[in-house]
């Protein structure tokens, strides 16, 4: 595959990260549902026919192929599962969710957003990714950097 310039690497990023968090953000709403056509599920990517959803299968199957990005393992339904957004980590691999729990997680916080509650929703379960961190990762990977 032809490599990315910075700016589409990002912009494909972004793309991932806002459809990501509204699959999460769809799934909440008490009657989601209803924005779905074709029996598309939301907790099974292989239903998955609208454009935007396809794409952000295509997208996260290029995160791992091509970026060393690892789905994270889940460990049930816990609700003291361990936080997605794991912070920095030198050489380590991104952990990103499977497509198939993208509806059962929240956004993460944004830098300071009611960091006096961040312990409790630490507790609560599972978070996506912030798009800011999954840029930083990849672009350290991105090959004319490396």
């Amino acid at each position: 595959m032809q490599e990315s310039p910075p700016h589409c690497l990002k912009t494909w990023l972004s793309a991932y990260s806002a459809t990501s968090l509204f699959v999460a953000f769809l799934a909440n709403l008490p009657h989601g549902s209803a924005w779905l056509h074709d029996g598309q599920v939301l907790a099974d990517h292989g239903t998955w026919s609208n454009p935007q959803l396809q794409a952000l299968v295509q997208t996260h199957a290029r995160l791992i192929q091509e970026y060393r990005c690892v789905e994270w393992q889940s460990q049930g339904p816990s609700p003291a599962a361990p936080v997605v957004d794991q912070g920095p980590q030198v050489n380590s691999p991104l952990l990103i969710p499977p497509l198939n729990q993208l509806a059962q997680l929240r956004a993460a916080r944004a830098h300071g957003e009611n960091a006096e509650n961040a312990q409790e929703e630490a507790a609560q379960g599972l978070r996506m990714l912030d798009q800011r961190r999954i840029t930083a990762a990849i672009m350290k990977l991105w090959a004319p950097h490396v």
